[in-house]
């Protein structure tokens, strides 16, 4: 999916990782039987849209996962998989999860704030209120 540039690019990042270049096919079909096989994906924007929206599955609801899409320089956008949703605002609907998870996201892979990027997350898992 990222060709021969791109997959040494994937390599040399993540040299702690096994890599393995795959078709957005087989790799939806692993989300479904081997999820925990999966640590991190480097892809396309078109085939991450399709790829993210198979995973949410996982969760049960696509508006539970955060995203990122960045550059090679770790610069990206960070946001939830579902988007806006304007149909439900004002409803007292949304569950800010994934926007909350997008920042610490962000405080790990673009600001190097690991430590930050945990509490976050660690209190995501704590707090019944805005975890399912």
């Amino acid at each position: 999916m990222l060709g021969l540039a791109g997959q040494c690019l994937v390599e040399a990042l993540f040299l702690e990782r096994a890599v393995l270049a795959q078709t957005a096919s087989p790799v939806s079909l692993k989300f479904r039987k081997e999820p925990k096989h999966l640590d991190v994906i480097v892809t396309g924007n078109l085939f991450g849209d399709i790829l993210s929206d198979i995973a949410a599955m996982l969760t049960g609801s696509i508006g539970m996962l955060p995203s990122a899409s960045l550059n090679s320089k770790n610069q990206g956008l960070y946001e939830p998989v579902h988007g806006s949703a304007p149909d439900i605002t004002g409803k007292g609907l949304a569950n800010p999860i994934a926007a909350i998870l997008s920042l610490a996201m962000m405080l790990k892979y673009s600001f190097g704030l690991n430590e930050a990027s945990l509490a976050i997350e660690s209190t995501c898992l704590l707090d019944e209120k805005i975890a399912p």
